[in-house]
């Protein structure tokens, strides 16, 4: 299955196409059946299927790039660019007729888009707050007014010397200049 994981992980990323991906273990027969039946059913897919049981490095590897975080676990990827897919995880029963919803709901662009991210933070009414891929986009593109991102990683030496950037919005707290400088 190595040489199978490390095909899929290529065609991923070059093919132009949305690809529905599952990655099983053992215990996935019934998963893996409802899968592989709904791609299938299909006369003329418009999209690539993918069917992983995660043996060995490359397995892992494939795992690690649709951010597969228990088993068995479905994503819908389709390539941005060489480096990333934007993903969208299929979290209900596994059904051919859930598939097929889900599958509707993407070619519909109902769904909405997942990322590998910490869980978002509680509401603070702190100046400084953290953001996090699940909520970068309401807090940061989507915003009123401007942010300032501080881009850092808590095993960073240098990311360390984040906190005089903490302190100064601090200060702009309560002084009318909080929405700029």
């Amino acid at each position: 299955m190595d040489a199978e994981a490390s095909g899929a992980i290529d065609r991923l990323y070059s093919e132009d196409k949305a690809a529905l991906v599952f990655l099983g273990g053992k215990n996935s027969a019934k998963e893996l059946h409802a899968f592989t039946a709904y791609a299938q059913s299909l006369e003329e897919p418009d999209m690539l299927f993918y069917a992983s049981d995660l043996k060995g490095e490359q397995g892992k590897a494939l795992k690690d790039v649709i951010g597969a975080n228990s088993l068995p676990f479905i994503a819908l990827v389709k390539p941005i660019d060489e480096e990333n897919l934007r993903k969208y995880y299929f979290r209900e029963a596994v059904t051919v007729e859930n598939l097929a919803a889900f599958v509707a709901l993407y070619k519909e662009k109902k769904l909405k888009r997942d990322y590998k991210s910490e869980a978002i933070p509680a509401e603070s009414s702190e100046p400084v707050k953290q953001i996090v891929g699940a909520n970068y986009l309401e807090q940061v593109i989507r915003a009123d007014k401007y942010v300032l991102v501080e881009f850092y990683g808590d095993d960073c030496p240098h990311c360390q010397k984040v906190t005089p950037v903490d302190k100064g919005c601090e200060a702009l707290q309560g002084t009318g200049r909080e929405d700029g400088f």
